[in-house]
């Protein structure tokens, strides 16, 4: 990893690099969390990234074709769970759970270990060049993954690749629900949709953004949020958090800005009092500083 400059410039281009990148026609999952590495990294070797997931599903292929399952779903499924993660030894971060390069797409191909969405990326995108129909999950608290089966319309099997390619059941996943929510949440099958794209993005710059914030690394946590913009434009608490962030940054007048875009958009918010009163601080800082 390479030290971030912290000029507002520099990250302003590198928001209009990722912006670039989840914007094209051509967008996919694996290339779009790997550009949240990018202004870690002077090179990110894609290809090189590409070519081992492309060895280790004709891997898991090759387990295929050595077994004799009646479902073809479940066995290659076996195949890419015994490469990745019996063979592969892919495994969660349990050590330094908060190390930021659990984050990044390459250094968890690179190491092995990451959080529960990253690995669940680095699965997604395996089980599909496999050839299974694979997805996200954005489950409350521990990100998943589920893998549909074409011979049983509306039929899945969820994977949770932190565990080591543990496959859940209702009542694992009831339980953890239950265990998130503190009792006070049921399973529902919305927490199973697959995850869009932006979803994924979203959660994995907001992980980073928490990381950084708590670190007090206020230029990398920038980065992060204004990335999130861009996939969340028109989320008014995503302006706010945008603001706040620039505040602690010592960047009051961008902060001024962003807040106040924030109170236009939602100008009752629960919390606009305090908003509005922390502005007018801002404000008066700015012109005692003048």
């Amino acid at each position: 990893m390479t030290l971030l400059p912290t000029s507002p410039e520099t990250r302003r281009r590198q928001v209009e690099q990722f912006s670039r990148v989840v914007s094209g026609d051509q967008r996919n999952l694996f290339d779009a969390a790997l550009c949240i590495a990018a202004p870690e990294y002077q090179h990110l070797p894609a290809e090189e990234l590409g070519g081992m997931l492309d060895a280790m599903a004709r891997a898991a292929r090759a387990v295929v074709a050595d077994a004799q399952d009646t479902s073809p779903t479940a066995t290659l499924l076996a195949g890419v769970c015994q490469v990745m993660f019996q063979e592969g030894g892919f495994k969660g971060n349990t050590e330094d759970y908060g190390d930021p390069r659990n984050s990044f797409l390459n250094e968890v191909l690179a190491r092995r270990v990451g959080l529960p969405i990253s690995l669940s990326v680095v699965f997604v995108e395996l089980a599909r060049r496999a050839g299974l129909q694979a997805h996200g999950v954005a489950f409350p608290g521990h990100f998943l993954a589920r893998v549909e089966d074409p011979d049983d319309d509306g039929a899945f099997v969820v994977v949770d690749s932190f565990a080591g390619g543990r496959i859940l059941g209702v009542e694992d996943l009831r339980a953890m629900v239950l265990r998130v929510s503190q009792g006070r949440t049921q399973l529902t099958p919305s927490m199973l949709a697959p995850a869009s794209t932006n979803l994924v993005l979203t959660r994995m710059l907001r992980n980073l953004r928490a990381v950084y914030t708590e670190q007090e690394d206020y230029d990398r946590a920038l980065l992060a949020q204004e990335r999130i913009l861009v996939l969340n434009a028109q989320d008014a608490t995503e302006h706010r958090d945008h603001g706040m962030l620039l505040a602690r940054a010592m960047e009051p007048n961008a902060a001024i800005e962003a807040l106040d875009r924030y109170l236009t958009r939602v100008p009752r918010a629960a919390d606009a009092k305090e908003i509005r009163a922390f502005v007018a601080r801002l404000r008066r800082d700015a012109r005692t500083v003048q």
